[in-house]
């Protein structure tokens, strides 16, 4: 199983970003150069596993959009947001258009071998913004994140002061936002590698 640093600093030499493949083991070094896109990487630094992106349509596809929906109570400010399992846009599967939905058919299709993906919180969210890369971006490491977009994605969080509104962030200036949630959008999901450290060999 792959191993994750949850200390909060990268060993001199390693990796901060490192791509995982379907089983969520590392890839090696030729298979990434054989490849060039995979289903998942590991952030090194914080022990979190991301979603990677697509160009062949399907769940995962980048251009894939959705609108922001959580009927959870607890963690949609008060507004659960726009459900919609109709007007699935950019190849999306069908009954996956909102980001509730996307969240149950990847944590169904066992993305990477891991079962609690999530949206990911603000923050988090954050903490993948490159910025010493100008606009228009992406404001990203792509050679980590092949297939990102220069866009606005989804995070978890409701904009406390207007609950129509959830926070996210932009990927063409780094900066971040609230949209309505009834926008159709951009994601990127996460969960939390709990599992020891393993390196990659090359």
């Amino acid at each position: 199983m792959i191993t994750a640093l949850l200390h909060g600093a990268v060993d001199a030499g390693e990796p901060r970003f490192v791509p995982l493949n379907h089983n969520g083991e590392p890839l090696t070094v030729s298979e990434r150069e054989q490849l060039q896109e995979w289903p998942c990487i590991l952030d090194q630094s914080t022990g979190l596993i991301w979603e990677g992106k697509s160009r062949t349509a399907g769940l995962h596809y980048l251009n894939n959009t959705f609108n922001w929906f959580d009927p959870d109570h607890t963690r949609n400010g008060g507004l659960a947001g726009e459900p919609d399992n109709k007007h699935c846009r950019g190849g999306a599967q069908k009954n996956a258009c909102d980001t509730h939905r996307f969240v149950q058919a990847v944590n169904s299709e066992g993305l990477c071998n891991a079962h609690h993906w999530r949206l990911p919180r603000r923050e988090e969210l954050r903490n993948l913004v490159n910025y010493s890369i100008p606009y228009p971006g992406p404001t990203i490491d792509t050679q980590a994140f092949p297939n990102s977009i220069a866009q606005f994605y989804w995070s978890a969080d409701t904009n406390a002061s207007e609950p129509l509104e959830a926070w996210g962030i932009g990927f063409s200036f780094g900066f971040d936002y609230a949209y309505f949630k009834s926008n159709r959008v951009h994601v990127r999901l996460v969960h939390s590698s709990r599992q020891a450290k393993k390196r990659v060999q090359p």
